[in-house]
């Protein structure tokens, strides 16, 4: 398998659509194929996986600047349901990240700007999405370590600020919940809620609604890729055993 990086408006990736659209009807309830097609025009790039023949998953992202803060955004990441346990979507989200970390800190550094600071935030609508992101980082809100509590202040000056850049409506900064969001977007996920036997501080469907999304926030730091060393070593190990 591999990860394709490149803008939504480049013909290669167009060519690529039915093939996502796809992915998205299998790995969401309900999901119009319009909703999909519209993330083409609304993000500037995707992250696509592919093996021989077929597209096995996809990752929307975009890019967002109000310095000294910057935001990196991950958006509708599907995969291939037969695909879930082989990695997909953490090479999709290591990739756009990778990227745009190594921009950004470059350009810090080379500006010396040294107050500039670097936040990755994600729409998610199910617990799978939620734990991937949580691992090796620190996210808000923490359902998995915190009891569900208002955020810090500056959290929620970050959730303001991010909304105004993006037009979004309808977020509760207090918490980090879209109502309706998934719902609204026929994002909707089958299966049960696995954080209650996981043992979760606060269980994904205590916290988020039915038909909601939550919008995740994490701080990036200079040493945040070592967090993720391990298990991309463990991941890439995992790749060889399976091939003959």
């Amino acid at each position: 398998m591999r990860v394709v990086l490149g803008q939504t408006a480049h013909a290669s990736i167009r060519a690529l659509q039915d093939g996502i659209c796809a992915v998205a009807a299998k790995a969401f309830q309900s999901v119009p194929r319009r909703e999909v097609l519209r993330r083409f025009d609304d993000y500037p790039e995707i992250a696509v996986a592919l093996d021989a023949t077929h597209v096995r998953g996809f990752l929307f992202a975009s890019w967002h600047e109000a310095p000294p803060h910057h935001y990196l955004g991950f958006r509708l990441a599907a995969v291939d349901p037969d695909w879930q346990d082989r990695g997909v979507l953490g090479r999709l989200s290591t990739r756009v990240f990778i990227r745009h970390y190594v921009r950004f800190f470059t350009r810090k550094l080379l500006r010396l700007r040294v107050t500039d600071r670097l936040y990755g935030f994600a729409r998610v609508c199910s617990p799978i999405a939620y734990k991937t992101l949580h691992a090796g980082q620190r996210l808000y809100p923490d359902l998995i370590r915190q009891k569900a509590c208002h955020l810090p202040a500056d959290v929620q000056a970050r959730y303001r600020e991010l909304a105004a850049l993006v037009g979004l409506t309808g977020l509760d900064v207090r918490t980090g919940l879209l109502q309706d969001g998934a719902a609204n977007a026929g994002l909707m996920l089958d299966g049960p809620d696995f954080s209650v036997a996981d043992g979760w501080a606060t269980p994904w469907s205590h916290y988020v609604t039915a038909g909601s999304e939550l919008l995740v926030l994490f701080p990036v730091g200079v040493a945040l890729p070592l967090w993720h060393a391990p298990h991309l070593l463990r991941t890439r190990l995992r790749r060889l055993r399976r091939q003959p």
